[in-house]
């Protein structure tokens, strides 16, 4: 007979997830957000990102390099 195991939430639950739709309206609220204060910089990656969410994203392959995704 073979005892019983222990058991324990391996990672966060699944009410943690984000939304792929709403972490691109806060990508592209934050570049204007950046674009507005002058912080160009700031706001091309958040543009990146977005553009990246919009297009580029495949859910079933999942997030690409980060340094492919923001362009560096």
């Amino acid at each position: 007979m073979q005892r019983k195991g222990r058991s324990h939430k391996a990672a966060m639950s699944s009410a943690t997830n984000v939304n792929i739709w709403d972490l691109l309206h806060f990508c592209e609220q934050a570049a204007q957000d950046f674009n507005e204060v002058g912080n160009e910089d700031t706001a091309f990656y958040f543009e990146n990102m977005a553009e990246y969410l919009r297009s580029g994203f495949n859910p079933g392959k999942g997030l690409d390099k980060p340094s492919k995704v923001l362009g560096m």
